[in-house]
């Protein structure tokens, strides 16, 4: 019997490109289930920057809690999510300006307010889509 060996979507050998940045407070507002507009506040970390379609996008995770409208907590989620992303130089670092951005979190959608976020690692390019800051 011959045995084929299956490999992961291409990725076989390819090295990470940078250690994920600090997570950045986020803020949002979503339907609750009350019809009253509740309110989002978590985090986003930036795990990478990636090329999706000729433009610059991070890819990271947003996490938090959602709140309905008399301070009654909805829920707890979590959602990875590639997030279109402007670079600019800031003061200090590399910034990436991202948002609004709608965002499923336990089944809302939350609608994200622009935030930014310090590029605080070096992203090198890669052939797999990556994008450096250099």
């Amino acid at each position: 019997m011959t045995v084929t060996p299956l490999h992961g979507r291409g990725r076989r050998g390819i090295k990470p490109t940078a250690e994920a940045t600090h997570a950045v407070p986020v803020a949002g507002t979503f339907t609750a289930p009350s019809g009253a507009i509740g309110r989002f506040h978590g985090t986003y970390r930036l795990e990478r920057l990636i090329r999706d379609l000729g433009q610059i996008a991070g890819v990271g995770v947003f996490a938090g809690e959602l709140v309905d409208v008399d301070d009654a907590v909805v829920g707890i989620g979590s959602r990875r999510r590639t997030t279109a992303a402007v670079l600019a130089v800031g003061q200090s670092s590399l910034v990436a300006a991202m948002g609004p951005v709608e965002v499923d979190l336990i089944g809302f959608p939350v609608l994200i307010v622009p935030f930014e976020v310090a590029v605080t690692r070096i992203f090198p390019a890669s052939a797999d889509g990556h994008v450096g800051t250099t």
